[in-house]
């Protein structure tokens, strides 16, 4: 019986004290403070993602020291320095200014093009032969550099003979007649076998061609203008349209800094004249400059770049004409 009082004690002490103790433990609930439910309401037009997280989200400078020798003055960032190669047999390393993959596209492209220069006599001869000459001296260029490439690259056993047919055809290209059509048609059909994979009746090359004997420098100037005006000016004018078009950007930039390259060689017309050589090395110095923005996703140093490319043709057309 002692001990049935003691049970009976605390049995009335817990019914007492457990009211008190759960409405105090309410009251430390409704005191804790919960984030809210967010309202998505208000974003629903809104795009929860960037479209470049590099460009739009990251703050900062890039750790030095993490490869290339030279600096650009505009940008900081170190840029590729193209020099001798003993891979090269013209000593120069291509490869650090374009790649295969542009050559490779480039020649694609211009493939697609001839297809539709190139379809009946009368229309190259009425007109679509100045189309022909910019079109085949490309090809010639690219194939010249294909024979000196300083790496792997595609179609360098026929790139010598493609080199010197198209150099033909381009310079025959000059004028619309019925025999530079026959001449372009049998080239573009070179072509299409090239690029489906087929090889060229093998000849000897010139053993003795030099860069003028490839183009004339008016068609690749031309080609020059394309890639400035046409397509890195309004590509860069725009974050937006600098992350929508950046493959197509680099591509252009590397098409003119070997453009640049190739004109300031012994035997083109104001080769021998050093503020043509100064322009010539300007412009692929901004060039190389927007290469090397788009791999690092800086906008601000494409766009920049392209403005130097810009002040320095229009400087040179003062002085200079094509």
């Amino acid at each position: 019986m002692r001990y049935l009082k003691y049970f009976v004690l605390w049995a009335l002490v817990l019914c007492v004290a457990c009211p008190a103790w759960l409405t105090a433990g309410n009251k430390l609930r409704a005191r804790a403070k919960r984030a809210q439910t967010p309202d998505w309401t208000k974003r629903r037009n809104a795009d929860p993602f960037f479209t470049d997280a590099f460009i739009e989200a990251l703050t900062g400078n890039r750790p030095e020291g993490l490869g290339i020798v030279r600096k650009s003055s505009n940008s900081g960032q170190p840029l590729p320095d193209p020099g001798g190669d003993p891979q090269s047999s013209s000593g120069y390393a291509w490869s650090k200014i374009i790649s295969a993959s542009t050559i490779e596209d480039e020649i694609k492209g211009i493939k697609i093009s001839l297809d539709k220069t190139i379809t009946v006599p009368g229309k190259y001869v009425s007109g679509g032969n100045r189309e022909g000459r910019r079109q085949f001296s490309m090809l010639a260029l690219l194939f010249a550099i294909i024979v000196d490439y300083d790496g792997e690259v595609r179609w360098r056993r026929d790139a010598a003979t493609a080199r010197d047919r198209f150099a033909r055809a381009g310079f025959n290209s000059k004028v619309g007649t019925p025999n530079s059509f026959k001449e372009a048609k049998a080239r573009r059909d070179d072509l299409q076998d090239l690029v489906g994979g087929g090889q060229l009746a093998s000849v000897s090359p010139d053993a003795d061609v030099t860069w003028e004997k490839v183009s004339d420098r008016p068609p690749l100037m031309q080609r020059f203008e394309l890639a400035e005006q046409e397509r890195l000016s309004p590509w860069t004018a725009s974050k937006e349209a600098f992350i929508r078009q950046r493959d197509q950007i680099q591509h252009e930039a590397e098409i003119v800094a070997a453009l640049a390259q190739v004109i300031q060689q012994d035997g083109f017309e104001y080769a021998d004249d050093d503020d043509y050589l100064d322009y010539c090395k300007q412009i692929q110095r901004a060039a190389l400059e927007i290469i090397n923005a788009v791999k690092l996703n800086n906008y601000e140093a494409a766009r920049q770049a392209t403005g130097e490319i810009q002040k320095s043709c229009s400087a040179c057309h003062e002085d200079f004409r094509a």
